[in-house]
């Protein structure tokens, strides 16, 4: 019977907005949602210690200025940014796709850290010494197209070109993969199977409205939910998206390429 109410319990907090009560219910895992934005840092106890994102007012895209670096593309720019994205899609006919697998969460630990991105699931969890849980030893992937999802990341001998969902995550201001503290033009790629060198120069359009900006490699996210992991402001600011409360606003269909 016990066992029983603890499966109930997991259930319950993958289909509830994480609270206070609900870590009471269960620690098999950490939770698979929470409100957008959330980090949740686990004490020395294994108690969770939860930190909300603080929403701006005016969540309105359209109401904040956007950077200089921000702007609808066209001309030459766009032009050479589709004939790369039709080269590597046209490559990928020759190359293998691979299933990436459903990400398993891992156990709650003292020290770990979980960030939860604007969709309110799980990016990127690290543990006590602040190293990314999941990573393996890296072993560059092969050529091919990795799929999860509506997310799909091809790689050729040159580029790498990723499709589906761009979200955001509360990093500003928090250490990174690369030891240095994250600012709003960084971002974080995908695990094994997206690693590039830090401070790698990645283009982002928001397919939904045209808006392209830069970003640059500065973290790893844990889990396959994105293509990439960007910062709220950027987010509001540069794309044209919303970051709010809203589980299914809290992202993009966007499409990222990168010079290998």
């Amino acid at each position: 019977m016990k066992m029983k109410k603890v499966a109930i319990a997991v259930s319950a907090l993958a289909a509830l907005t994480v609270s206070a009560s609900a870590f009471a219910q269960s620690t098999a895992t950490i939770p698979a949602t929470a409100e957008p934005g959330t980090i949740i840092t686990y004490d020395a106890h294994n108690n969770a210690q939860i930190k909300n994102f603080e929403f701006k007012e005016n969540s309105d895209p359209a109401a904040q200025p956007a950077s200089e670096s921000a702007k609808v593309s066209n001309g030459p720019a766009y032009e050479k940014e589709n004939a790369i994205v039709a080269q590597v899609k046209e490559e990928a006919k020759s190359l293998p796709v691979f299933k990436v697998p459903d990400p398993v969460l891992p156990a709650p630990q003292p020290g770990m850290i979980v960030y939860y991105d604007g969709m309110g699931l799980p990016t990127k969890v690290v543990d006590a010494q602040g190293t990314t849980i999941g990573l393996s030893k890296w072993t560059p992937p092969k050529n091919g197209t990795y799929e999860w999802k509506s997310n799909k990341l091809t790689i050729t001998d040159k580029y790498v070109l990723g499709e589906g969902n761009v979200t955001w995550y509360d990093g500003v201001g928090q250490t990174g993969a690369d030891n240095k503290k994250l600012t709003n033009d960084n971002c974080a790629t995908k695990m094994d199977y997206d690693r590039p060198p830090y401070n790698t120069e990645i283009r982002v359009r928001n397919l939904d409205n045209d808006k392209v900006a830069n970003v640059y490699k500065a973290d790893v996210g844990s889990l396959p939910n994105a293509v990439l992991d960007i910062m709220p402001d950027k987010m509001s600011k540069d794309f044209g998206a919303k970051v709010d409360k809203k589980k299914n606003t809290g992202r993009f269909n966007g499409r990222t390429y990168y010079e290998k």
